[in-house]
């Protein structure tokens, strides 16, 4: 089911932000709880093509749509998709 739902998350990522690549990533080493990163790459952001949390690359003023309306599509094709 939790790979259903990041499957879900990155199409309406990729469908709404319409970036270069998506990065996915799991972490749970550092904190004490397993949580993930679904990541949109845009070749003008200031790190690609870099890990976000590596070295930055550049300075960027990468504007994007509403997250709150991002938010919004995730929350319906969830409630619809599971």
């Amino acid at each position: 089911m939790l790979l259903h739902a990041l499957d879900s998350i990155e199409r309406v990522m990729l469908r709404y932000y319409r970036p270069e690549k998506i990065n996915i990533a799991s972490f749970g080493n550092v904190l004490p709880h397993l949580h993930w990163h679904i990541m949109a790459r845009f070749q003008e952001d200031s790190y690609f093509p870099e890990p976000m949390w590596g070295v930055k690359q550049r300075e960027s003023t990468l504007v994007l749509p509403s997250f709150e309306c991002f938010c919004n599509e995730v929350t319906k094709t969830l409630e619809t998709n599971l």
